[in-house]
C-alpha cells in the first residue's frame, strides 16, 4: 500500500511540474516525501515508549519534596523577633553606669554634710558649749556679736588639763600645749571649791610656737579691768547655789601681790567657767600658761579646776 501511495503521489507530483511554478512553492522531490515519512515513523514509535515517558515525568515523591520545600520556606516569613545589637547592649550599660555613678556621688556629698553635722553636733554637746550668733545689719556696716552659754555640767571637762587638791596650794605655774585642727576656739577654765576654799587664777598667756612674743589672749593678766571683768565670758555664776561666784581680786592675794586676778569659791557639785576666744592657724602649735593658787584646805575630793580648748 505504501508503494502504490508513494506512486499515485509522484504521478501527482509530476503532473505538477506541468504547470509554471509560482513565487513562494518549492518543489519537492520522491526522496524528500519518503524521508519526511519515514521521520514520522519514528516519531510516532518514540513519542509512545514507556521508557522515555516515564524519564520525562516527575514522580510523586519528587513533587512531595518540592511542595514540602515550599511549605518550608513560606513558614519562614514568619514576623522576626526583634532582639537588641551587642552595640545598645553596650550602650545601655554605660548609661546604667553613668547613673550609677552619679547617684554614688550625690549620696557620698550628702553623708559627708551629714556626718559633718552630726560631729559638729557631737563635739558642741561633748563640750556642752552652744553658741548663738545674732547678726545687725546697716546699709553701711555689718555688726556680728557671738554670744556663747554652757551647760553647767562638769561632764567631760579637762581636755587640757585637770586639778584637784585636798590641801592649800601657793602659786604654781602650769603649762600645756596643743596643735590647732581648726581655725576658732574657745579657752575655757572650769571652777568648782569647797568650803573655804577658792581657787585664784592670774598672769595667763597664750602664745604660737611659730611667733612667742606676739601674745594671743586680750587681758591676759585681768590688768584691764576694774569692776568687772573685761575680754572674758563669765558662765554658770547663778548656779553657783553655795560659796561665792567668780570675781575680780586686786593686790595682794594676786600673784607677786600687786594688779588683778580672778577668783572663784563656787561650791561643788557645782561650776562655773571662764573663757575667751581666738582665732588660731591650722597646723600651727600652741602654747598656754598661767598661774594658780588654791586657798584653805578640805578632805572632799570635789575641789577640782579643769583647762579645755573647744571648738568655736
Amino acid at each position: 500500500m505504501d508503494t502504490l501511495s508513494s506512486t499515485n503521489l509522484s504521478t501527482k507530483l509530476s503532473r505538477v511540474r506541468l504547470f509554471p511554478n509560482k513565487t513562494g512553492v518549492k518543489s519537492v522531490s520522491v526522496h524528500q516525501i519518503q524521508g519526511i515519512h519515514s521521520m514520522r515513523t519514528r516519531v510516532t514509535q518514540s513519542s509512545i515508549n514507556p521508557k522515555s515517558a516515564t524519564q520525562n515525568s516527575l514522580t510523586s515523591s519528587e513533587t512531595n519534596n518540592a511542595f514540602r520545600g515550599f511549605n518550608v520556606r513560606s513558614s519562614s516569613f514568619k514576623k522576626p523577633k526583634r532582639t537588641l545589637t551587642q552595640r545598645q547592649i553596650c550602650l545601655i550599660v554605660l548609661v546604667a553606669a553613668i547613673i550609677a555613678a552619679v547617684l554614688a556621688a550625690i549620696t557620698a556629698i550628702v553623708l559627708v554634710l551629714t556626718l559633718r553635722n552630726i560631729k559638729n553636733d557631737y563635739d558642741i554637746n561633748n563640750h556642752d558649749i552652744n553658741t548663738t550668733t545674732t547678726t545687725t545689719t546697716t546699709t553701711t556696716s555689718t555688726t556680728t556679736t557671738s554670744a556663747t552659754t554652757t551647760v553647767c555640767s562638769n561632764a567631760g571637762r579637762g581636755n587640757l588639763g585637770l586639778l584637784t587638791g585636798y590641801a592649800a596650794s601657793s602659786w604654781t605655774q602650769y603649762s600645756t600645749s596643743f596643735t590647732a585642727t581648726l581655725s576658732r576656739y574657745a579657752l575655757v577654765f572650769g571652777f568648782q571649791a569647797n568650803v573655804n576654799r577658792s581657787w585664784i587664777l592670774d598672769d595667763i598667756s597664750l602664745i604660737k610656737n611659730s611667733a612667742p612674743a606676739i601674745e594671743i589672749l586680750l587681758n591676759p593678766n585681768f590688768e584691764n579691768s576694774s569692776a568687772s571683768i573685761i575680754d572674758w565670758v563669765l558662765w554658770c555664776s547663778s548656779y553657783c547655789h553655795f560659796g561665792t561666784s567668780g570675781e575680780l581680786l586686786t593686790g595682794a592675794a594676786c600673784y607677786l601681790g600687786i594688779g588683778n586676778c580672778f577668783t572663784s569659791a563656787c561650791l561643788g557639785p557645782d561650776v562655773e567657767f571662764l573663757g575667751q576666744y581666738f582665732s588660731a592657724s591650722i597646723g600651727s602649735r600652741y602654747t598656754l600658761t598661767f598661774w594658780l593658787s588654791l586657798t584653805g584646805a578640805s578632805d572632799v575630793s570635789s575641789t577640782m579646776f579643769y583647762v579645755d580648748i573647744l571648738p568655736w
